[in-house]
């Protein structure tokens, strides 16, 4: 009898965590990849995956200070969302760390037909040091989503923009545009 209660709760355990799978379509395959939808309803679609070129520019030659960047080739993403509600779903190897250091999530800056994330910027003779980044992050909630992902929503409604999602052990970024 024991058995049959539990081979009964196992069915319906995985048959609830497929009923979740079922009804999404475009979840990510492998570990580490994002994707995305608007609106919460509809199929995920893939971001658009680039490795970053870290640039550096240096002011005066060196004593007027310098800045790093992280720049992504193009000024617009060929994925984009129309604004409002948005949500992102990130397949991970396991759910036991916590997504909020694991997930980054900035808004990108663009300018010379690129798209750059500031990281540093240094002032003149190395007084001030800031951490440009800081500015650029998006708040977000990450929650468990069936058993291999977590579920990202924005904190508040994204303006126009564009904007990356990575992983803090990932060196990719995946990209994406908010549309009025």
């Amino acid at each position: 009898m024991r058995r049959l209660i539990f081979a009964a709760i196992a069915v319906a355990v995985s048959l609830l965590s497929g009923e979740v799978m079922a009804k999404d379509t475009g979840l990510p395959e492998y570990v580490g990849i994002f994707a995305g939808r608007g609106g919460a309803v509809g199929p995920y679609v893939p971001l658009e995956r680039l490795t970053p070129v870290q640039q550096t520019r240096v002011r005066g030659f060196g004593f007027g200070g310098a800045e790093a960047h992280d720049s992504f080739a193009g000024t617009t993403s060929p994925v984009r969302f129309k604004s409002g509600p948005v949500e992102f779903i990130v397949r991970v190897a396991s759910q036991d760390q916590d997504p909020m250091t694991l997930i980054q999530f900035f808004a990108l800056k663009e300018g010379n037909a690129e798209r750059f994330l500031p990281l540093v910027n240094v002032g003149a003779f190395a007084v001030h040091e800031s951490d440009s980044s800081r500015g650029q992050a998006i708040a977000f909630t990450a929650t468990k989503y069936g058993a291999n992902f977590f579920k990202i929503v924005p904190s508040q409604p994204l303006p126009p923009g564009e904007y990356m999602l990575g992983s803090a052990a990932g060196h990719d970024g995946f990209l994406f545009g908010i549309d009025p």
